[in-house]
């Protein structure tokens, strides 16, 4: 499996049954929350949020950890910008969740 342009080592395949059910499972839990309208969903959507974005970081620097060759300038750029933006990503909407009237009225109501 590539991401970018790291080869991620021969033991971990996406075809794993746990990634096939971890990753979809990822992005439909918090949709199903909000649209079954759970009064835990604001929460719930956080927490997966923030699983996301450091798995997301974990992974690249499992793949880092394991490569045979040194970083390039180019791929530490890439990383380190999806890192900021994982982690941008994540404070946003936990701000959202956390202020929103709008989600406020609809959870508490």
């Amino acid at each position: 499996m590539c991401v970018g342009y790291l080869s991620l080592p021969g033991s971990i395949k996406s075809s794993d049954s746990l990634d096939r059910l971890v990753r979809p499972s990822l992005f439909l839990v918090p949709l199903l929350l909000l649209i079954l309208k759970v009064p835990a969903a604001p929460t719930w959507n956080i927490a997966l949020l923030w699983i996301s974005a450091v798995l997301i970081i974990v992974r690249m620097a499992y793949a880092v950890l394991q490569m045979d060759r040194p970083v390039q300038p180019s791929e530490s750029l890439i990383m380190g910008s999806i890192t900021i933006l994982a982690l941008a990503w994540a404070v946003t909407w936990t701000w959202y969740f956390l202020v929103a009237e709008r989600v406020a009225r609809v959870f508490t109501a």
